[in-house]
């Protein structure tokens, strides 16, 4: 009997646990989802373990790559045949130590420059100096 009671109470307990978890979610997801007509305001910087990222909510009808300039005066670009690509935020300089900066998209890698991503409003714009 003992035995089925603590079976049980762990259920619970990551039942729980698991509605707590999605309940954060919701609420990282809903504080991201900005109105189409609103500025942005912020940057975020935040250095992790092994990449720092650059990170804020796009703004409707704006390419990213104006957004981070605007957002972010210390951004260095230059052109290639690709494209105009970000070699530098905040004096981190792209190919340093093997990393560049590369942008995404609600967690995905973009696929397209970022002159070229025309924001519908909301979406979490992340810049992340990686090793890609």
């Amino acid at each position: 009997m003992k035995n089925l009671l603590s079976k049980k109470n762990l259920i619970i307990g990551a039942v729980i646990f698991a509605v707590m978890i999605g309940g954060v979610g919701w609420w990282y997801v809903a504080s991201r989802n900005v109105g189409s007509d609103s500025q942005v305001t912020e940057v975020v910087a935040q250095e992790q373990e092994d990449e720092t990222i650059v990170s804020y909510a796009a703004v409707a009808g704006k390419n990213v790559l104006e957004q981070l300039q605007e957002l972010n005066d210390t951004v260095v670009t230059q052109e290639s045949t690709y494209g105009t690509y970000v070699d530098s935020i905040n004096g981190l300089k792209g190919g340093d130590n093997g990393a560049y900066w590369i942008f995404f998209i609600d967690g995905e890698m973009a696929s397209v420059g970022a002159g070229a991503y025309i924001a519908e409003g909301g979406e979490l714009i992340e810049w992340k100096y990686q090793s890609e």
